[in-house]
């Protein structure tokens, strides 16, 4: 016998990015001071990339996680024990979602990009054209879960696999 499945949003924290972003920055500005004051070399100028680049990945690292703990912020994801309907919650609101409703399921992944990470979100679009985005902060495995693959079961899916994979609203 086949229970409810019940999946609930887990921030992600963002303070060891934070950390590393003004690392980054403080690398940068001490060498951007040697080539101004000191007169260093080239190879100063050349090694000033490496931060500025990793910054860049990192800068992306915090703004993606922001972006993605606003979108799912509380919501809790509820799949009945047949697996015909859905309830989610967020922020006092509750909407209920049978699978006949269900028009298309939109899936955007992302390349992985090493140790800044990979983040992917799914969106439900239904025949009322609401559009019902969850990312993997609450549903870590998302359209590849069994019981999520088995409410999704025989929908239309869309798949986009970008480098950055910021939420499209």
């Amino acid at each position: 016998m086949r229970r409810k499945k019940e999946y609930n949003f887990k921030k992600a924290s963002i303070w060891f990015d934070v950390v590393m972003a003004v690392f980054l920055v403080s690398v940068f500005i001490y060498c951007l001071l040697s080539i101004f004051f000191d007169g260093a070399s080239r190879f100063v100028l050349l090694v000033l990339i490496i931060p500025a680049f990793l910054l860049w990945f990192q800068a992306y690292v915090i703004f993606i996680t922001i972006q993605f703990n606003n979108a799912d912020n509380g919501k809790q994801i509820i799949i009945d024990d047949l697996g015909d309907n859905m309830i989610v919650i967020q922020h006092d609101e509750q909407i209920n979602i049978n699978r006949d409703e269900i028009d298309l399921v939109e899936i955007h992944e992302q390349k992985s990009l090493g140790k800044f990470g990979t983040y992917n979100y799914m969106v439900i679009v239904l025949k009322s054209a609401v559009k019902i985005t969850i990312t993997q902060f609450t549903v870590p495995l998302l359209a590849y879960d069994n019981i999520m693959q088995s409410f999704l079961r025989e929908k239309p899916r869309q798949y986009y696999k970008k480098t950055f994979n910021y939420i499209r609203l």
